[in-house]
């Protein structure tokens, strides 16, 4: 009993001196809380689509000048093509590159891309998105070309964005395997070779054969004379224009054909690309098989006022199909079927001839025609009249065309005149005297 009270003495007194101690140490202050920092929160950049397709134009350049056009999808390069005007080693070239990108590099705002052509040319490109709708930026074309020589052009451009044109597409049989995808491509035909389709069967209006007669005869013809008249926007060739005229004549072709034998004059904007005068132009003659040109042409390695010879192998290069129209619009029922009968009785070279008129549609087939399957031209506005005359052929095919590029910011106005006569007529044609040099270098004509 004495060492439990012992015990229970010993622990008060230790509980009594704890209280003592605390009532001697001075109270803890509450610590104040330390205000939490505000979070910053930095904008994430919102990624810029530059997805569409891209049309771009060639700065002024005398050597190369032209319209590129390439698409991005998915932020990738994946179709691209130039159409151009080029001049090198005494040439003018007129053509087209196109085809999928093989190589592609979007990083940010910059990016650049290649094709390689199966012929060796190649063609990059390179430039800066300022936007989602306007790039510019710098193309390199280089290759070979079998006549002229080693090639290599360096240009800018300036570019703005566009929606990418809706591709036709057809009901097909579902397939039986995994189909492999297939990369998109322009709509727009191919430039080595188009693909034939079916035309389908149109009814012509038994008032509209004579149409139909008049064309078959005059695609045969062997004896007569031509004039090619085209004037208008000059951004149709990427020719040069002349601010102080409102429509320039383009092309000017004047010749006359005896069965295999040719002679023509080509003058207008077209001719200086050769270094020659849009005035005066110069001459080709085909005689006997064998071909002369008479300058000045600079570009053609024909200086002054006189005639060369053509080499052989080159001859071909001077070709000019002086009834390409006619051939191109033979056997094509549906631009007859929209055309009406507008005059009767109206005399053109001593014959009675008709006119047979059409609107939008007659001469934006008309157009295709004319400049091949233009790729990039639309005709929005037009009309065209075709001569009937009373001895079975055509004698004249009048067009004007109002309408835009593969952007709605470029727009042309032309219009043609293209007048055939003087068939089966007494026809001499003959060789110039004293032809001097063969010509070394020559270009390749507007196809034709």
């Amino acid at each position: 009993m004495k060492k439990t009270l012992r015990i229970f003495a010993t622990s008060l007194s230790l509980a009594l001196f704890v209280l003592a101690l605390a009532a001697c140490t001075p109270p803890t202050p509450t610590p104040t809380p330390t205000p939490l920092a505000t979070p910053t929160f930095t904008p994430t950049r919102v990624p810029i689509s530059y997805d569409g397709q891209w049309d771009a134009g060639t700065l002024p350049d005398g050597l190369i000048q032209g319209e590129l056009i390439f698409r991005i999808e998915k932020n990738f390069v994946t179709l691209m093509r130039l159409s151009y005007t080029m001049r090198f080693n005494g040439c003018t070239l007129m053509s087209s590159f196109s085809g999928t990108a093989d190589e592609s590099h979007i990083n940010g705002d910059e990016f650049s891309a290649t094709m390689y052509g199966d012929d060796g040319t190649v063609l990059s490109i390179a430039g800066t998105f300022t936007s989602a709708k306007e790039a510019n930026g710098t193309l390199k074309l280089k290759g070979t070309h079998k006549d002229c020589g080693a090639f290599e052009r360096n240009v800018k451009w300036n570019g703005e964005n566009g929606p990418i044109p809706a591709s036709p597409t057809a009901t097909r049989p579902a397939p039986t395997a995994t189909a492999r995808p297939t990369t998109p491509v322009f709509n727009l035909p191919p430039v080595t070779a188009i693909i034939p389709t079916r035309t389908p069967t149109v009814t012509v209006r038994p008032e509209l054969q004579a149409v139909i007669n008049a064309i078959a005869k005059t695609k045969a013809a062997k004896i007569f004379q031509v004039t090619e008249e085209l004037s208008g926007s000059s951004t149709l060739f990427n020719l040069p224009a002349d601010p102080k005229i409102a429509e320039p004549i383009l092309v000017y072709r004047q010749g006359q054909v005896n069965g295999a034998e040719l002679a023509y004059t080509l003058s207008g904007a077209l001719a200086t690309l050769f270094g020659s005068d849009a005035v005066k132009g110069f001459e080709f003659r085909r005689i006997a098989g064998k071909g002369y040109v008479r300058g000045p042409a600079t570009m053609l390695n024909v200086p002054d006022d006189r005639w060369y010879t053509v080499e052989p192998s080159r001859m071909g290069l001077f070709n000019f199909a002086p009834l390409g129209l006619i051939e191109s619009i033979a056997n094509q029922n549906a631009i007859v079927a929209r055309l009406e009968k507008s005059l009767t009785g109206i005399v053109v070279d001593n014959l009675r001839c008709e006119v047979y008129a059409g609107g939008k549609d007659a001469a934006g087939d008309v157009f295709k025609a004319f400049m091949n399957n233009p790729p990039a031209w639309g005709v929005d506005q037009g009309k065209v009249e075709i001569q009937v005359c009373s001895d079975g052929y055509v004698h004249a095919i009048n067009a004007k065309w109002e309408g835009h590029g593969s952007s709605a910011n470029t727009l042309f106005a032309a219009t043609l005149k293209y007048t055939l006569s003087d068939f089966d007529a007494s026809m001499n044609l003959q060789a110039p005297q004293d032809p001097i040099a063969s010509v070394t270098r020559t270009p390749t004509l507007i196809p034709r």
